[in-house]
């Protein structure tokens, strides 16, 4: 995924900087926006963000950046609305109190998380975006809990090193439209309940070692317009049904072991990229 995080949106509250960090004047209290978000061919996010930090039970914002890993802060600002995680020296541990952020609207962290992931971040009720990618010390498999995000419209771990299955959980990610699990170890069939996510737009699952033919459930997402399965082992004919991706732009499938003809359906479809 491409996605640009802009944080130009200021709300009336303002927050007293202390100068315990580098920046040193009054931060405004900022309502994030996602400028736009598409899948690319290898499925790896791409985040900006700006780099300051506040702290104090009062605190909404929260850019952790050059910051102290070993520090709560669940304790030092338990009503953070707004996380982000980057590049810092000592890795980060998602701590298993998370869910006592409960106000957590937006939590996104790149090269900066290490350990697995607990179940207790599926317990953050107000999430509508969480975005971690190229954290290469993230382990471990994915909590089946992480499905009661049913708020989350983006959801992504991309470039970690998480294995196992997919949950069939995820099928409850009822308002998820984008949705990446690329360049990981993962396993197994995509969950038949893949396909009750009919809200998705954007899905990219590539580099993994996912088997085992499609879903037919799969095909029921109609809203598609980015997928993204390439460099994984699933294997058989591409069915017809794929004809139902009416919206869809933008297909990656190489590096498979799909076989036999292409459906004549794809020229129905109008693709931009097929690969």
């Amino acid at each position: 995924w491409n996605i640009n995080v802009t944080t130009n949106n200021p709300v009336i509250k303002q927050i007293k900087k202390e100068n315990e960090y580098p920046l040193t004047k009054t931060v405004t209290q900022i309502q994030p926006q996602v400028k736009s978000s598409q899948v690319c061919g290898d499925g790896a996010f791409s985040i900006q963000f700006p780099y300051f930090c506040v702290q104090g039970s009062a605190v909404a914002i929260l850019s952790l950046g050059a910051f102290d890993a070993s520090r709560d802060i669940v304790s030092d600002a338990p009503n953070l609305f707004f996380i982000v995680i980057h590049h810092i020296q000592n890795s980060f541990r998602i701590p298993n109190n998370i869910n006592l952020l409960s106000n957590i609207n937006f939590f996104g962290a790149s090269s900066a998380v290490k350990g697995s992931i607990p179940s207790q971040l599926g317990l953050l009720s107000n999430i509508r975006q969480l975005i971690f990618t190229n954290n290469k010390d993230l382990t471990g498999t994915l909590p089946s809990e992480l499905g009661l995000l049913t708020t989350a419209t983006i959801f992504g771990f991309d470039e970690s090193r998480l294995v196992g299955e997919i949950p069939s959980e995820f099928g409850q990610l009822s308002s998820v439209h984008s949705f990446a699990l690329s360049k990981n170890q993962l396993s197994g069939l995509i969950p038949s309940q893949f396909g009750l996510l009919d809200s998705l737009t954007a899905v990219s699952l590539a580099k993994n070692g996912l088997v085992g033919p499609l879903p037919s459930e799969l095909y029921r997402l109609t809203n598609l317009r980015n997928l993204d399965l390439s460099r994984n082992l699933f294997g058989g004919r591409l069915p017809t049904e794929i004809k139902r991706f009416t919206l869809l732009s933008r297909l990656f499938l190489e590096d498979c072991k799909f076989f036999g003809p292409l459906p004549s359906e794809l020229g129905t479809l109008s693709l931009n990229i097929l690969d």
